[in-house]
């Protein structure tokens, strides 16, 4: 029997098996897993990627997300002043966020008969109609503007619209407006008593809807209704003998106004 003596090729692959065998060995030992498991450095930087925080931050009657403004407060309504709205949409907003809302999420919609801000049941803020005069549009429009807003610095596209949109495009036989529309919120006069009982909003042309001073409250006894109360816009404080009404005008709301 002939003996070959082994090449140095030979003792070079033996020698990387029983290495590599020793590596896998010492592995299974510290993981307790024979399969391969990452890193805890590169698994929290993994985690890091996936999940998405966003910051709601924000001074005085700025309401900010991730640095970027998407409401700016500059009136009081509803008892609160401007920065006292803006806080508490930034307290809302950070709710949200913990709670991980969805660009999709946040929509305009309506609150208590007036158009805001949702998010899902949760309200963000109310459009109220000093804020569309400021923005020189309809409590729709800002509502939807300010959902878009939100959304876009969340990373994506507001939920549909609840609200109606009036049509502006003319040539499908749809009834076009003159001009825009605007809310406005007046005092409620009692008719005959002349004291002022309550506050309305009215809606409009803007041309008409800036002669309305008031609402004037009508008591009325119908028998088959039983008491009826009609509102009517007037273009005066204090009805006199004669009642000057605005023409194109609606009452909208007999509430006061809700952030």
């Amino acid at each position: 029997m002939l003996w070959r003596r082994p090449r140095v090729r030979d003792g070079l692959l033996l020698v990387g098996l029983v290495a590599a065998a020793a590596l896998f060995a010492l592995s299974v030992v510290y993981s307790g897993s024979p399969v391969p498991v990452s890193s805890p450095a590169y698994a929290e930087a993994d985690a890091g990627q996936q999940a998405t925080t966003h910051v709601v931050s924000g001074t005085g009657g700025e309401v900010a997300i991730d640095g970027s403004v998407v409401i700016r407060m500059r009136a009081p309504a509803g008892g609160y002043s401007a920065d006292e709205r803006a806080e508490i949409i930034r307290e809302r907003l950070r709710a949200l966020v913990a709670a991980g809302i969805e660009p999709e999420g946040v929509y305009a919609g309506m609150m208590r008969g007036f158009p805001a801000v949702m998010a899902g049941d949760s309200l963000i803020i109310t459009a109220d109609a000093e804020h569309a005069r400021m923005n020189r549009s309809t409590q729709a429009q800002l509502a939807e503007e300010w959902a878009t807003r939100v959304a876009s610095a969340l990373g994506g596209e507001p939920g549909e619209s609840e609200l109606t949109t009036p049509i502006t495009q003319p040539g499908d036989g749809a009834w076009v407006p003159t001009e825009p529309y605007e809310d406005k919120d007046v005092p409620i006069i009692s008719l005959g008593r002349g004291k002022r009982v309550g506050m309305a909003r009215v809606t409009g042309p803007t041309s008409k809807v800036k002669l309305v001073q008031a609402v004037v409250q009508i008591e009325s006894n119908l028998q088959k209704f039983g008491d009826v109360e009609v509102y009517v816009p007037i273009s005066t404080e204090v009805p006199g003998s004669t009642i000057d009404r605005v023409n194109e005008c609606a009452v909208v709301g007999l509430a006061d106004i809700g952030l």
